[in-house]
């Protein structure tokens, strides 16, 4: 094998290589992001489509490597064996159908996630509107990416039609596996924080909380619970906070015992009045509506009493 003939074989392989740590960097920059910082529901529905599309090609490009990498081996290893000529030829074949069809299914995936949120979240239309809309629009990507990836010759040139319709049907159904796998999951979640003591003294001052929430903000439950003589913890009060900012009003609970506001997208603040509270253990919980695997809980013990801490005793003594 010549030296050009080698350097066109590996360049792909070298490409693909590349590219796979390219999306490793991309993925786990969303990653990141995801964990630092509040995002509505939109965009965090988008960034779950792109990680699903971006695994589902990952997994063809490891299946691409898989394939040239024997093939390399069936190369080097040619000269004084058998002839694998036709073995090597449907592997190179194969490796090329896949090659090309990773990039054509990740942005027919892609496309057709934006396109699908963008008809549920910008546009209100009815049911059998919404399907008639779906169903053109999706056909039209899929018509344009067979354009810009194969030409209007690309179903000759891809020797087997059926190919390109399994790699879409195999892709929609691992999409169909991955999306909630990944938009549900402690991934993409973010965090729910919670900074409060642990030790409060009752007084005619509330009790300060600040709450920050990362990853997907939607309505924000806050519960204060308290523990009974039985040590079950049953519920005091309860508020629900908006991710959006009313400057107009104060949340309020039905037994006055919590209220709050939110302080800016994802920062809230709420306060534990304890004029009606009993000394005693109690619980602070703070939950994501419509996604709760994502939450935080803090106890404290609420005293009657101002009595010094160690950290006090010891600096005056």
């Amino acid at each position: 094998m010549s030296e050009e003939q080698a350097d066109a074989n590996t360049g792909g392989f070298r490409f693909v290589v590349t590219l796979l740590a390219s999306l490793g960097t991309i993925l786990y920059a969303v990653y990141v992001y995801l964990q630092n910082t509040p995002v509505d529901a939109l965009l965090h529905k988008l960034l779950c489509g792109f990680m699903a599309t971006a695994l589902i090609l990952v997994f063809y490009l490891l299946f691409y490597l898989l394939i040239k990498g024997y093939l390399m081996e069936l190369q080097s290893d040619s000269e004084g064996k058998q002839d694998n000529s036709k073995l090597k030829e449907r592997l190179t074949k194969i490796a090329s159908q896949v090659y090309l069809i990773s990039f054509f299914v990740f942005t027919v995936l892609l496309a057709s996630t934006v396109y699908v949120l963008i008809l549920k979240y910008f546009l209100t239309l009815g049911f059998i509107c919404f399907w008639f809309l779906l169903l053109i629009g999706i056909f039209l990507i899929l018509c344009f990416c067979i354009y810009l990836f194969f030409g209007w010759s690309g179903w000759h040139r891809l020797k087997i039609p059926s190919t390109l319709f399994v790699g879409i049907l195999v892709s929609v159904i691992f999409l169909g596996f991955l999306y909630p796998l990944v938009a549900y999951s402690t991934i993409t979640g973010g965090r729910v924080i919670i900074d409060m003591n642990s030790v409060y003294y009752k007084n005619d001052a509330p009790i300060p909380v600040w709450v920050h929430v990362t990853g997907l903000n939607t309505n924000l439950s806050i519960q204060l619970l308290q523990e009974s003589f039985n040590h079950n913890l049953s519920e005091i009060d309860n508020i629900t906070l908006s991710p959006e900012r009313n400057t107009n009003k104060v949340t309020q609970g039905e037994n006055s015992t919590l209220f709050g506001n939110t302080l800016n997208f994802g920062s809230y603040n709420v306060f534990i009045d304890t004029s009606g509270l009993s000394a005693g253990y109690y619980e602070l919980v703070a939950k994501r509506q419509k996604y709760k695997k994502t939450y935080d809980a803090r106890g404290f013990y609420l005293s009657n009493e101002n009595v010094p801490s160690v950290t006090e005793e010891l600096n005056t003594s």
